[in-house]
């Protein structure tokens, strides 16, 4: 393997041990980092919603730590 696609939301918080683990010799590409820059692009103003599949009582409070923000997510049903 020579190339490893990180294609969760939250692999980048562990991007640093898993290139750790797997050494220089395999790129790993964060999706996330090169679609920030697409929107960055826009002349627009965002917004933002979050959406889960499991929402757990802690859900929001341990989102509220990695954002800096308190958010409102909405529970989907997948299929």
């Amino acid at each position: 393997m020579d190339t490893l696609i990180l294609g969760c939301t939250h692999y980048p918080i562990i991007q640093g041990l898993v290139q750790q683990v797997l050494g220089d010799r395999v790129t790993l590409i964060n999706p996330g980092e090169e679609l920030a820059k697409i929107l960055n692009l826009s002349d627009s103003e965002g917004n933002d919603e979050y959406f889960v599949t499991d929402l757990t009582p802690r859900y929001a409070e341990i989102a509220k730590r990695f954002l800096g923000k308190t958010i409102e997510p909405k529970l989907v049903k997948l299929g």
